[in-house]
């Protein structure tokens, strides 16, 4: 299903760069380690939710929808950022790293990726929002992914 807009958009693009796309990469998780992608993925979903629902008001993810347009956000909600997760956890805990180095690293390409999308228009900032508060969302929700994992590691799911 593609939701069209008051001006002709589509949401093809948040849809294949957000949702398939990120999901092809996480495969890759699936075939290595099910039971973590089982834990990270929902974490992640609801967390980038209730932040982009919320973030609304701050900024903008384009098309521009009369109604609902937490839907734009959907597909990334679902797929692009659980799986960023994935790859964060997957560092951490299969490669041994530190973890704060490793939490700036990601919020940092994090935030580039963004800003990339701010600058092909698909992003827009409003209300004094600006690209280093992205930053610390994505510092704080990395290391909110950190503690959530370490506390759910040694559970069988």
């Amino acid at each position: 299903m593609v939701i069209i807009s008051d001006r002709g958009d589509h949401m093809a693009v948040n849809i294949i760069f957000g949702f398939l796309f990120p999901w092809l990469f996480g495969m890759f998780f699936w075939k290595k380690d099910k039971r973590m992608v089982r834990k990270v993925v929902p974490f992640v979903s609801i967390l980038s939710l209730i932040i982009n629902t919320t973030g609304n008001k701050y900024w903008l993810v384009t098309p521009k929808l009369k109604k609902q347009q937490y839907l734009t956000t959907f597909p990334q909600n679902f797929g692009y950022f659980p799986m960023i997760g994935c790859l964060f956890i997957y560092t951490l805990y299969k490669k041994q790293t530190h973890t704060l180095f490793w939490t700036i690293v990601f919020a940092v390409v994090s935030s580039a990726v963004e800003f990339s999308a701010i600058l092909f228009g698909k992003v827009k900032y409003r209300n004094g929002w600006t690209i280093i508060r992205t930053f610390f969302v994505y510092m704080c929700s990395l290391w909110l992914l950190h503690c959530y994992y370490t506390f759910f590691a040694k559970t069988k799911a």
